[in-house]
């Protein structure tokens, strides 16, 4: 029904636990028969289904573009606080424009 695909993860490398100091991998490596460096190797190169592959895709979709949208209202945010400064930017100029008319009238009466 479902292809298997096989993953390989190369992080456990950077696992800061060592592996003599964790007791559920060396319970779970002495179930298996398997030293613990065997069955590290064993797990990483778990098999996983269509169905939990496609899972992870949504799961990691849905992250994006709630990541997505999280940017696109902080940009809006942004863009109407510009536009709320161009406006009081072109109200100080008119006002700076409208006495400056006042005081040249002033001036030539």
């Amino acid at each position: 029904m479902f292809d298997i695909i096989e993953i390989e993860e190369t992080c456990i490398q950077n696992n800061p636990v060592a592996a003599n100091g964790n007791p559920i991998m060396e319970q779970s490596a002495s179930l298996t028969g398997l030293n613990e460096e065997d069955h590290r190797t064993h797990s990483i190169k778990r098999k996983r289904t269509l169905a939990e592959e496609t899972l992870v895709l949504i799961k990691l979709q849905q992250e994006f573009y709630q990541n997505e949208n999280i940017r696109a209202a902080e940009m809006h945010h942004m863009r109407r606080e510009l536009l709320e400064l161009k406006k009081e930017l072109i109200e100080v100029e008119i006002k700076l424009r409208a006495d400056a008319c006042i005081k040249i009238e002033e001036d030539s009466s």
